[in-house]
């Protein structure tokens, strides 16, 4: 697989493919119970984390896919093996939805190759996330809300990561 380069200049990303997410689309979200469910992550923790004051919230667009994108650190190697119950007791899922329509780049689509994307954008390890935290502040500077992406471990679902601070000013609250 090809690495993923730097993006391009903010200018050049003004006609990258855009996905509208419309209020009345569900959004699903495991998190942590001790967590409210629009706790987001800033700086170096996840793959498309802006940094702060601004934040990302990880959801998705089916519960299987916010199971996954969750789990995906303690999930067992084996599809066969089973989660511990202290990792499914600790979590909760939400139910959440924008109160404003986001345009988000959207790099599930064929076309976000043209600007130097690679699958490396979705399957990213932990070493690799300046990478993708450097296109998500691109995506950001063009004013886009946020990302669309593939889910790493099933790339038969898609995920999106928002721009918590943005969707505040935009709408006063983000979902």
């Amino acid at each position: 697989m090809s690495p993923l380069r730097q993006p391009p200049p903010t200018a050049e990303l003004s006609s990258f493919p855009a996905w509208r997410l419309d209020p009345a689309v569900p959004l699903f979200r495991i998190h942590q119970r001790h967590h409210d469910p629009i706790f987001c992550a800033s700086g170096r923790v996840g793959r498309f984390s802006l940094r702060r004051p601004r934040g990302t919230l990880y959801l998705a667009l089916n519960p299987a896919g916010a199971l996954i994108e969750a789990l995906q650190d303690v999930l067992p190697p084996m599809p066969t093996a089973l989660l511990g119950r202290g990792e499914v007791d600790a979590r909760a899922l939400s139910i959440l939805h924008v109160t404003a329509p986001f345009t988000l780049a959207d790099c599930t689509v064929a076309h976000a190759a043209a600007y130097g994307l690679t699958g490396e954008i979705h399957s990213s390890t932990r070493a690799d996330h300046g990478r993708t935290r450097a296109w998500a502040a691109a995506f950001h500077r063009a004013s886009f809300g946020g990302v669309r992406y593939f889910v790493r471990h099933d790339p038969s679902q898609s995920s999106i990561g928002i721009d918590f601070r943005r969707a505040e000013t935009a709408a006063g609250a983000a979902i």
